[in-house]
């Protein structure tokens, strides 16, 4: 498992990636109104998300007017992924 300093180095040196932030919160909807995104993107497994948790995400995307995103390939969104590859790590 890689450690969170870890991740946040190697999505940090992502081009494109302007901040990358450690949320603690159950549930993004604060961190989404606060800073108020273009996009929110997140990995397939997103789709799995219960349904209350889902309303309450989308409520704070509409709120904002961000729009989600739902990457496909999670091999090349994750960031352990990311990490392991930046770090020639098998």
């Amino acid at each position: 498992m890689v450690c969170e300093a870890e991740r946040i180095s190697a999505l940090q040196g992502i081009e494109g990636v302007c901040a990358v932030i450690v949320m603690h919160d159950e549930l993004p909807c604060r961190l989404i109104e606060t800073l108020r995104p273009a996009f929110f993107i997140v990995g397939p497994d997103y789709r799995q998300v219960p349904l209350p948790i889902a309303d309450a995400v989308c409520h704070s995307l509409n709120l904002v007017g961000c729009q989600p995103i739902v990457c496909n390939d999670v091999k090349t969104t994750s960031s352990s992924q990311i990490y392991a590859r930046r770090n020639h790590i098998p």
